[in-house]
């Protein structure tokens, strides 16, 4: 492998300084809520076995080194589609957050990205990432699980976030604190593709290869149809339910906002990558892939509500 320029200790900085830190949101929730959550997270740790004192854990690091590739290797392919995503500098490019340490274990969430552009409307459309690199068909289906929090909303495919915060922008499009409700993508890859890319973010010429060109590109190519096949399938329950309550048509609205955000950056892909057909058409031999792609498809045969 290449020189290192980055070790351990330094990535763990990187993830530990990106995740939002529950008792640095006093100005929005109650020091007993806060301490209520924070022991909450105890609990789980313990119940899971997790040593409290391990500090970041390789999974982590992969989630980190994801969101990352997102923004730099421009997953949404935003850059070529400038011209009509944000027409006289309107909008601003899709940003990725990691989710902090409760929402991660209590909601289900690693990153929540944040779309403003042409295909919003310009306004702004958060949506969550639960990774996986997983193929265990009862892990995959509580992943895939409909539930949500809020129990007005009875809708496949969707989640909260408590502790959010965008720490990159001058103003940010959204609030610090809870966002009630969003759309939530399970995605993943081949466990290697991940480790790889995590490995070429570490090496003096890794970040600049070819090799590291063409694993992003193959991850990108499943997760972008990952997405668009999860956002085609919230709005086919959405449609028949969305006018029930409001919160629903809110999140039809964002929903098939996504969808063609979705559509669209896999269509400017595909023009980006047209020499490269072994990258388009890896995701169909990725493992992982298929055990996602499987279980929409399973799901799909249910109207969205608990079984």
């Amino acid at each position: 492998m290449s020189e290192k320029i980055y070790n351990w200790n330094d990535i763990c900085r990187d993830v530990d300084d990106l995740t939002p830190k529950e008792k640095d949101f006093d100005d929005v929730y109650t020091s007993d809520d806060i301490k209520r959550d924070l022991n909450h997270i105890r609990g789980i740790k313990i119940g899971k076995g997790i040593l409290l004192e391990q500090g970041i854990s390789d999974s982590r690091i992969q989630e980190y080194a994801v969101a990352q590739e997102i923004g730099e290797m421009d997953w949404f392919h935003e850059q070529k589609q400038f011209d009509r995503l944000f027409p006289d500098g309107e909008g601003k490019e899709s940003m990725v957050f990691l989710s902090s340490e409760y929402d991660d274990f209590v909601n289900h969430l690693d990153a929540v990205c944040l779309v403003c552009n042409a295909d919003t409307d310009f306004k702004p459309v958060p949506f969550a990432l639960d990774m996986t690199y997983n193929t265990d068909s009862d892990g995959l289906s509580k992943k895939m699980s409909w539930r949500h929090y809020d129990r007005d909303i009875n809708a496949p495919g969707f989640s909260s976030v408590k502790y959010f915060e965008d720490n990159f922008s001058y103003n940010p499009l959204i609030e610090k604190g809870r966002i009630a409700a969003m759309p939530r993508f399970v995605v993943g890859f081949s466990p290697e593709i991940s480790q790889e890319i995590t490995e070429l973010r570490m090496s003096s010429t890794g970040l600049m290869s070819t090799k590291r060109d063409e694993l992003s590109a193959k991850a990108k190519w499943c997760v972008l149809r990952e997405l668009k096949a999860q956002s085609e399938q919230m709005l086919k329950f959405l449609e028949g339910h969305y006018l029930e309550n409001s919160k629903l048509e809110k999140l039809y609205s964002d929903t098939k906002a996504l969808d063609l955000f979705f559509g669209n950056a896999i269509s400017a892909a595909a023009e980006a990558d047209e020499g490269h057909k072994d990258w388009i058409n890896y995701p169909q031999g990725d493992s992982v892939y298929g055990a996602i792609m499987s279980k929409v498809e399973e799901r799909s045969m249910y109207d969205g509500r608990d079984k």
